[in-house]
């Protein structure tokens, strides 16, 4: 068991020196969706950020993967029933 979590340990160790390698090569980009997403939170009087997402431009594609999830359930329920 020992040799298992030193085994472990090192290969941890490796992701994380290639994450470390790997993030310093990204460079942050400003998108200006985010004044628009603020200027909607602050018309909405919404507080969280991801609300505002879900609940602004993305409402169209929420209630439409509810409506997919929700026709899965009941074509489970019927496939199963027979």
């Amino acid at each position: 068991m020992k040799k298992f979590d030193i085994f472990v340990g090192i290969v941890l160790a490796i992701i994380f020196v290639a994450i470390y390698i790997y993030l310093q090569d990204i460079d942050l980009i400003f998108h200006e969706e985010v004044l628009d997403f603020e200027s909607i939170a602050k018309t909405m009087n919404i507080r969280n950020m991801v609300t505002t997402i879900y609940l602004g431009p993305r409402i169209l594609d929420t209630v439409l993967e509810v409506m997919v999830v929700f026709l899965t359930v009941i074509g489970m329920k019927f496939i199963r029933s027979e």
